[in-house]
């Protein structure tokens, strides 16, 4: 799957927003929380990135990132590969905002772009790890929202 689709992009940023909103209670006003329809060219970019990393990162634990047959749904993560798999993509997060040119931070500043979750894994504050780990649980569901599954390849 050489090309992600921008629905599959768009599938990724519509759950992230979601499940911040419900963890936080509201809409931050930060620049990646705006609907797709609105948000710019460098976020959409970053979600496109975001969703070939998630599907590089599932093929490396052992899965199968597809189009599912009509009644073919794949199945979910494994429990035993949640925190490894959460803890991957907050790692292919980081490099990717690294090398947009971000900075950590003790306060995210989108201007200057320093983000507080510039840390490895073993530093970020739980609630930010959740959200990593919600997005590995909740990938059959986003995945299936665009025809895809996710199977187990051993």
């Amino acid at each position: 799957m050489n090309d992600v689709p921008v629905a599959l992009a768009r599938a990724f940023h519509d759950e992230y927003r979601r499940q911040r909103i419900a963890c936080r209670g509201d809409a931050d006003a930060t620049p990646s929380m705006v609907p797709w329809d609105t948000l710019s060219e460098e976020f959409r970019a970053s979600s496109r990135r975001n969703a070939r990393d998630l599907i590089s990162a599932v093929t490396a634990f052992g899965y199968e990132v597809r189009f599912a047959d009509e009644g073919e749904s794949g199945g979910g993560v494994a429990a035993d590969d949640i925190d490894p798999l959460a803890e991957r993509l907050h790692e292919l997060w980081a490099e990717e905002r690294l090398a947009g040119g971000w900075q950590p931070g003790p306060t995210r500043d989108d201007e200057r772009r320093i983000h507080p979750d510039l840390v490895e894994w073993s530093d970020l504050a739980g609630e930010r790890r959740e959200i990593d780990r919600h997005l590995v649980r909740e990938l059959p569901r986003i995945l299936g929202s665009v025809g895809l599954g996710l199977f187990r390849t051993g």
